[in-house]
């Protein structure tokens, strides 16, 4: 995406490993290659293959494809939930929004699967303190807009800035909000990082859905 030769053949590699890498049965990605997958880690590579595509290097539509079997294996229950991994089919709200990016990012609109009902509860639940999670909630919320993506925005910018160190040795960081793994083992560093990046999702990302009309309706639901 720097347009810098010198970075295309270690660019090439890395996205070559992430493509070998995936589950080739279940399609997504874990913390060794060809794992059975985790949303978490499969939002990282998806995220990476999104950006290097972006980037011109060739990525298969069948990664995409084996993506989208990986988010169906972890859904709970076709209402917007998604779980951890396959045998982890209990929903929280960060994953959950870990896997509705990686929907859009695989091409679904707002109307394809249970993206609405998704967005209803990332809405409904509001932004989180633990900032793994208010990073890629945001990105989903800023690609959805609209009401939500305002409600949302209203609700966190305010308060993630306010929490920046501005005095002192620590003097614009933030420290850990929660006591998550990943801020215990990241601290301050990791949370400054994502508190950086959650702020960004502003100007860094061009929302993927186009605007709604106004007059749309939502379709219903087939019987089952």
């Amino acid at each position: 995406m720097t347009k810098d030769r010198r970075l295309k053949k270690a660019a090439e590699g890395a996205v070559k490993f992430i493509i070998n890498s995936q589950d080739p049965r279940g399609g997504g990605w874990r913390y060794n290659p060809q794992e059975a997958g985790s949303t978490s880690v499969t939002a990282i590579q998806v995220m990476a293959l999104v950006a290097a595509k972006k980037a011109g290097i060739k990525v298969p539509d069948a990664t995409f494809v084996g993506v989208m079997h990986y988010l169906d294996s972890v859904q709970v229950d076709g209402e917007g939930r998604y779980g951890y991994e396959i045998d982890k089919k209990r929903y929280t709200g960060a994953v959950t929004a870990m896997a509705l990016l990686c929907r859009i990012y695989c091409g679904w609109s707002r109307n394809d699967g249970d993206m609405r009902d998704g967005i209803a509860l990332l809405d409904k639940a509001g932004p989180y303190d633990n900032l793994y999670s208010l990073y890629f909630a945001t990105q989903v919320m800023k690609n959805w807009g609209g009401a939500e993506w305002e409600r949302w925005n209203t609700r966190f910018s305010d308060d993630l800035v306010a929490q920046q160190e501005t005095e002192g040795p620590a003097k614009g960081s933030w420290k850990p909000r929660t006591g998550a793994i990943h801020a215990k083992q990241g601290g301050r560093l990791l949370t400054t990082a994502l508190a950086t990046l959650t702020l960004e999702v502003y100007y860094r990302y061009k929302p993927l859905l186009p605007e709604e009309e106004a007059t749309t309706v939502r379709a219903a639901k087939p019987a089952n």
